[in-house]
């Protein structure tokens, strides 16, 4: 039999009493080779090669300030495209920087994606577990008396994406999930997070 929707809310308290860290090591302490399969990229493409299905990955989005002319030469053409602050009919020239006439400095930035370190990691848990807009309390796929997911929209800041074992990625995903582990008599622990897409949340049951 399943966990209660109850017993569940209660593991997420209690998780939610820990910082990011704490979650995060204890995640990567107890299974850690099921996170290190989503951990990035290159080790997602592994794993799906691996298990012969897509793996989920998460990339937190970084801004960047854009000060001068040759900062923005430095921009990849992707940057430019999501350059913003800048004129979008103005001949981009040195004079496209620096301040403004009443002495203020231009606000001109862009983005980037990049991999997401342990502390990143611990960060975007925390924020799952705390703050995330809840989707929903669900079945687990093992252990279902033991286990269940977590998930909520990914917190903004960050994306979800997959790919497949023939290298074929896909973006946008927007639900995090997280694997709780919620023995009777024992203080719970995460298991497993990555991102999932509207497919997978289309599959799960809810908890009761």
């Amino acid at each position: 039999m399943a966990i209660s929707l109850a017993n569940a809310q209660a593991a997420i308290r209690i998780l939610r009493a820990s910082t990011g860290t704490e979650m995060f090591q204890a995640m990567t302490q107890s299974q850690g080779y099921l996170f290190s399969k989503h951990q990035n990229k290159a080790k997602a493409l592994q794993a799906a090669i691996e298990d012969n299905q897509a793996k989920g990955y998460f990339k937190k989005i970084v801004t960047i300030q854009v000060g001068s002319l040759a900062d923005y030469r430095e921009l990849t053409d992707h940057q430019k495209g999501r350059i913003q602050g800048l004129g979008t009919n103005t001949k981009i020239t040195a004079k496209s920087f620096g301040k403004t006439r009443g002495g203020e400095q231009k606000d001109i930035k862009t983005t980037q994606k990049e991999a997401l370190s342990g502390n990143d990691f611990a960060t975007l848990l925390y924020q799952i577990i705390n703050g995330a807009t809840l989707v929903g309390y669900y079945e687990a796929n093992a252990e279902v008396n033991q286990r269940f997911i977590y998930m909520t929209m990914i917190p903004l800041g960050y994306v979800g994406r997959s790919i497949d074992p023939a290298g074929t990625k896909t973006k946008d995903l927007p639900y995090a999930v997280v694997i709780v582990v919620a023995k009777p008599g024992e203080a719970p622990f995460i298991l497993n997070m990555f991102p999932a897409d509207n497919e997978y949340h289309r599959r799960q049951v809810a908890l009761v």
